[in-house]
């Protein structure tokens, strides 16, 4: 049984630390080394429709979060957030992927994910 993400159907991050990109009629997948961890360590997961890189609310609570996760826990941070292109960053156990979403008319530093 494969569980997992799946975010319209373009990207699946899956349990045995595989991640897939469909790319059109291809398929790419890349291994991600760090997911696989104890039975006893949980992924926390938080997707987000908007994002600005410059502040807010949302990314203000959300790096609270982050951080809180990292520093008390052994638990990892996965977080789903709108950005200038699709891009997958992993460090050590926080994990961030970006989906490439338009910038919101009349507000140049928000990106909705559509």
């Amino acid at each position: 049984m494969t569980h997992g993400l799946s975010i319209g159907g373009a990207r699946e991050l899956i349990a045995d630390g595989t991640l897939r990109l469909f790319r059109g009629w291809g398929r790419v997948n890349r291994p991600e080394p760090n997911l696989r961890r104890a039975s006893g360590v949980k992924l926390f997961c938080d997707l987000t429709q908007s994002w600005s890189d410059v502040g807010g609310g949302v990314r203000t609570y959300l790096l609270h979060k982050r951080r809180h996760i990292l520093q008390s826990t052994p638990h990892r941070h996965l977080m789903i957030i709108p950005g200038s292109r699709d891009e997958v960053i992993a460090e050590d156990r926080a994990i961030t992927v970006t989906i490439a979403s338009p910038k919101v008319p009349g507000s140049p530093h928000y990106r909705l994910m559509l």
